[in-house]
């Protein structure tokens, strides 16, 4: 089924004229490549129920390292947190709902590898290059993902369709 992308107030209006040729998407609920290309509001609500997925897949690999430490570090380190929130803050960038995520990596690496003070959890944050643990939060580097995203895109930009190759449907042609 091919979704047919179009304006919220036009929904109704295209699902009749495309009737059984596809599936109509309102394009502030349209999802590329798992990146949500809607308005502000409907990008917000996606990276929200990201966020609450992932952290939610956090606490269950906390509930793997309580029997397994070595594998919970592994898998908290290299599937979930900053790993996890990198492809979101690369496609969507800055957002307050970064700090959940954050929250709940930091929580399951206290419960299982080692409680961390302020001072302790900036070591933490370092990357094993440097002698941390390589568990950088997302919040802070969530803008510069985002720069560097669209930055390593702009050579291909030539290739998008630009306004005046593109041409709006009409709802008011007659459609025979």
């Amino acid at each position: 089924v091919v979704p047919v992308i179009c304006a919220p107030q036009a929904a109704a209006a295209v699902t009749t004229i495309f009737d059984g040729l596809g599936r109509v998407v309102p394009w502030n609920d349209f999802c590329l490549l798992g990146a949500s290309c809607g308005d502000e509001h409907s990008r917000e609500h996606f990276v929200e129920t990201a966020v609450m997925n992932a952290a939610r897949r956090t606490r269950l690999v906390q509930a793997v390292g309580q029997s397994d430490p070595h594998v919970g570090y592994a898998l908290l380190r290299l599937c979930c947190g900053f790993t996890l929130g990198v492809y979101y803050m690369r496609a969507h960038g800055p957002s307050p709902h970064y700090a959940t995520l954050d929250s709940a990596t930091s929580t399951a690496f206290d419960s299982f590898v080692v409680p961390l003070d302020n001072s302790s959890t900036a070591i933490a944050e370092l990357s094993i290059r440097f002698g941390g643990f390589g568990m950088r939060p997302c919040r802070p580097y969530a803008g510069l993902a985002f720069t560097t995203s669209v930055r390593s895109c702009m050579k291909y930009t030539h290739t998008l369709i630009r306004n005046h190759d593109a041409s709006p449907l009409s709802l008011d042609q007659d459609w025979q």
